[in-house]
């Protein structure tokens, strides 16, 4: 290593200042001679033009700084991002090493201490880039024997997460964010591999200071072998998703990501991202309320067809799915059985489909019954209309035995007769979960439903969610009948139904002994028998011990009031309850006071939620007297009251944390178990999966399924100009037909023809994004190509053509040829002679077709018209318009000729519509199928 002059370490000094913030630091530096200009035909040749120059290697960059011999200093000429770096190699000569990196940028360096450079390079190479697949590293072609052995090293905290941090805000010149240095630092030495990012400041918003680029933080992951989950829960951050994406490209390790309610639009090559990374390991994939568009959704339809181990866990609810969106994964699910089969929770809740492609979705899932792995499905909200005659819905749950998490709420079942929901309550064994809120059920429906579920001995354990469907005072008398005979019953939610109080009283006095949780929000006022209501409320952990959960939450229409005192005073001698919402009940100070006296004594409860009750100062202040008055409280959980909360002044904001402060000191000294997660809510804390499993066997059914499917999807693209019809395909599926277990279908897989997919019939039921705003799709768009999702699609049928009449051979001076044909008229042709004209119309074209050579002299002429009929006028010199074919009058005699074949009039219409889309079969008069343009 050549010593630098004092200038020039002043100005290397200088230069490395401008990226301290990502404590970039000298390597090694030498002054040698360099070419910096270089180009590998020069190499080849052994051709380098070598200069004198200074080189420095820092963490995360070269300098290359070109020498003045009249200043006698040197200046930056060009500076790489070792980030960048492709081969290390050699020209041949001991003291020569090359540098290729991306964007064609190629040098050449020649020191006596060549091999301590390359070593510097490398090493500084490895810290930065530690877990990066050999694949995706530079490559080296120097010689062995020349290579220096790397000193032993360390990555650092998490695996090196902060090197490659440090170096991507290098290569984008920002400053890294030391607070999630320090989050990472902290997740290390606890020994914790979730990097969940809600827990870090600069989460939430892209203006603060504090800001997190999430693009340098998904270049960071996408090498890193220590995080296994990445999670962003509850935080609006619209790069969300394109952190993750980034982060896919290469990473091997990430098997659990919830990006839930970010907001956030995911980029539309995710599909094709993930289909690169052969050996990513993702299980667990939650993008609930996240903006897919049908871009995005196609995109990684494809990447799903393409899965090679089990996926446990996918949530798409509310994310903005069409029914494009929803179609397309349901051929990506059918395309890999294997995955399909694998699949063990599954969420499409709050998205919007169609009759076709709900259809496509029940078939789809009545196709896997017993075989499948699916235990919790969500398809609450999707549009699905289930009546007496078609009611496709039930058929798909009762197929699949496995299931015990169900959430139809918000379709619509209302004409669905009552026997039908007999019928389907009798049938689940398995299911611990059934939620049909808010569907418009009759309170017969919602009885028979109850009945056949609540009271089934088949089942052990059941939690219903039946909110928002009206019993009503009438029907709670029935409805309590079929409680008092329940035996499995664990979670009751009748919010929303209007039993009122006088109908509360009713299902009381008949809840079943194995009744955990009751959930009757919204359904009471001040009047009538709310007072009686309130104190028989008080009293059913008397009568039901292993009661531990009650809400009876108001809303702006249902307010209890004062009327709840009685069943408050009661809270001083529980001993059961354990969680109790009374939110939005306007309390106000006499109620809250209530709450408070009984907090002085009780020892029970843990779990409070309270806001909106209208209580001032005075209210919250007898509620943290009597918290500090009762050394033995078990409150470890109490919900800031934000409402009542808006008007506060200082002192009362100072009486809330005082509270706050001591529920939380007393759940960080309590040693109790953690809370229990709510049975009727579908996102729950998976756990990160370990190494992920092969795909299941798929069973012999769904492959001769597939194979027949394929047989007619073959039929279909090989149907041409012959005028065969094109079967329609059913949509029953697609799968791969070969003996493999995987069950995936190859990427070569013929997709559904037009006809069972209509791409145009979707057009305006794209989410936002700024190709489908403008209306700017062309027809080479993935939109425009049925099926999306699944894979290339294969390539187009040869276009038809019109085959014109084979033009005559010219015919030799002297020689007698064939005559003119006659113009077409009204009479029969003569019986001898050329053969009639067909009525085709010749080809559009540019220019005019030649005309056939003239006739011979010796030819006889054609025989002469008659006289009643005009003579045809002579043709104009310029080529004239297509004729248009004459009509035959009903005096001809000779039959007409034959209609074209089919091929021939798809390639007339194609030449006169310039139409190059795809072709679909529709009925005509004259022919059996008339291919015609799908627009």
């Amino acid at each position: 290593m050549s010593q630098l002059r004092e200038s020039e370490q002043r100005t290397v000094a200088e230069t490395l200042a401008l990226y301290s913030a990502t404590n970039d630091d000298i390597v090694f530096q030498t002054s040698c001679h360099a070419a910096t200009d270089a180009d590998k035909k020069e190499t080849a040749k052994k051709k380098l033009k070598f200069s004198k120059r200074v080189v420095v290697i820092s963490k995360y960059r070269i300098f290359i700084f070109k020498k003045n011999m009249i200043m006698k200093g040197i200046s930056l000429e060009r500076d790489i991002l070792l980030l960048d770096l492709l081969e290390i190699g050699s020209n041949g000569e001991t003291e020569v090493a090359t540098f290729t990196f991306t964007k064609d940028v190629y040098i050449g360096i020649r020191d006596s201490q060549i091999g301590e450079l390359v070593r510097a390079v490398r090493s500084s190479y490895r810290a930065i880039t530690w877990g990066r697949p050999d694949e995706l590293s530079y490559k080296i072609t120097y010689p062995n024997d020349r290579l220096y052995q790397l000193d032993a090293f360390s990555p650092g905290p998490a695996n090196g997460f902060i090197p490659a941090y440090l170096a991507r805000c290098n290569a984008k010149k920002i400053v890294p964010k030391q607070l999630l240095i320090q989050l990472v630092e902290d997740l290390d030495a606890k020994d914790c591999r979730e990097l969940d990012l809600t827990m870090c400041a600069g989460i939430e918003s892209n203006k603060s200071s504090l800001a997190i680029e999430f693009e340098t933080v998904g270049q960071a992951l996408s090498n890193n072998t220590y995080f296994t989950s990445l999670i962003i829960d509850g935080v609006l951050q619209q790069d969300a998703l394109l952190g993750f994406v980034i982060a896919i490209k290469s990473n091997r390790t990430l098997a659990k990501v919830i990006l839930r309610g970010t907001g956030a639009d995911c980029p539309g090559d995710i599909g094709d991202i993930l289909a690169l990374n052969n050996g990513h390991q993702l299980q667990v994939l939650d993008f609930s309320q996240s903006v897919f568009t049908s871009t995005a959704i196609v995109s990684l339809a494809k990447a799903l067809r393409n899965f090679q181990h089990r996926l446990k866990v996918l949530n798409f609810a509310n994310a903005q799915l069409s029914p494009r969106s929803i179609t397309a994964l349901v051929h990506a699910f059918r395309g890999n059985w294997g995955l399909s089969l694998a699949i063990e929770e599954l969420d499409l809740s709050g998205n919007k489909t169609d009759t076709e492609s709900a259809t496509l979705l029940l078939d789809f899932l009545t196709l896997m019954k017993e075989n499948c792995s699916l235990r919790r499905l969500g398809l609450a909200g999707l549009g699905i209309t289930c009546s007496a005659s078609r009611n496709s819905l039930f058929p798909a749950l009762k197929a699949i035995p496995s299931l015990e998490y169900i959430d139809i709420s918000e379709n619509t079942f209302k004409e669905v007769p009552p026997e039908h929901w007999t019928d389907l309550g009798t049938s689940l064994k398995s299911v611990r979960t059934l939620k049909v809120a808010k569907a418009g059920l009759t309170p017969d429906q919602l009885i028979q439903l109850t009945a056949c579920t609540a009271a089934n001995p088949g089942i052990s354990d059941i939690s219903l969610d039946v909110s928002d469907n009206e019993i009503g005072t009438k029907g709670a008398s029935q409805f309590a009948d079929i409680l008092k005979r329940s035996v499995s019953l664990r979670i009751l939610n009748i919010s929303g139904t209007g039993i009122r109080s006088k109908g509360a009283l009713q299902i009381l006095e008949c809840l079943p002994q194995s009744l955990t949780t009751l959930i009757m929000d919204r359904n009471f006022g001040a009047a009538g028998d709310a007072a009686k209501m309130a104190n028989k409320l008080g009293t059913l952990w008397a009568t039901h011990p292993g009661l531990s959960t009650i809400s009876v939450a108001g809303d702006e229409k249902y307010r209890m009031k004062e009327s709840m005192v009685p069943f408050l005073n009661e809270l001083a001698k529980n001993d059961a309850l354990t969680d109790l919402n009374i939110s939005n009940n306007g309390l106000g100070d006499t109620g809250f006071a209530a709450l408070a006296t009984a907090m002085r004594t009780n020892t029970k409860l843990r779990y409070l939620k309270s806001d909106g009750n209208k209580v001032s100062y005075s209210g919250f202040q007898a509620l943290r007297s009597a918290l500090l008055y009762n050394q033995h409280h078990t409150l470890e959980g109490w919900d800031w009251p934000v409402s009542d909360a808006k008007a506060a002044n200082a002192n009362l904001l100072a009486v809330l944390n005082d509270i706050s402060a001591i529920v939380h000191r007393k759940g960080s000294s309590l040693s109790t178990t953690a809370r229990a997660p709510n049975p009727l809510v579908f996102v729950r804390d998976w756990p990160t999966p370990g190494k992920p499993s092969s795909l299941p066997d798929v069973p012999q059914y769904l492959k001769e399924h597939a194979s027949s499917v394929e047989a007619i999807q073959a039929a279909a693209a090989s149907s041409t100009s012959d005028g065969s019809v094109s079967p329609r395909v059913p949509p029953s599926g697609l799968a791969s037909s070969s003996g493999d277990n995987s069950g995936r279908a190859p990427s070569d897989a013929p997709p559904v023809p037009p006809a069972t997919l209509r791409p145009s019939r979707y057009a305006d039921d794209e989410t936002s994004d700024s190709v489908t705003r403008g209306r700017r799709r062309s027809h080479s768009t993935a939109f425009e190509k049925p099926p999306p999702g699944l894979g290339d699609p294969p390539a187009p049928p040869p276009k038809a053509t019109y085959a014109a009449p084979p033009r005559p051979p010219p015919v030799a001076e002297g020689v007698s040829g064939p005559p003119m044909p006659p113009p077409p008229t009204n009479r029969p042709p003569p019986p001898s002679g050329p053969p009639p004209p067909t009525n085709k119309p010749p080809p559009m074209s540019s220019a005019a077709p030649p005309p056939p050579p003239p006739p011979a002299s010796s030819a006889p002429p054609p025989p002469p018209p008659p006289s009643s009929a005009p003579a045809p006028p002579p043709p104009p010199p310029a080529a004239p318009p297509a004729p248009k074919a004459p009509k035959a009058s009903s005096s001809d005699s000779a039959p007409p000729p034959p209609p074209p074949p089919s091929g021939e009039r798809a390639g007339l219409l194609n030449s006169i519509t310039g139409f190059k889309g795809g072709l679909r079969k529709v009925q005509t008069n004259d022919t059996p199928l008339l291919p015609f343009c799908s627009t």
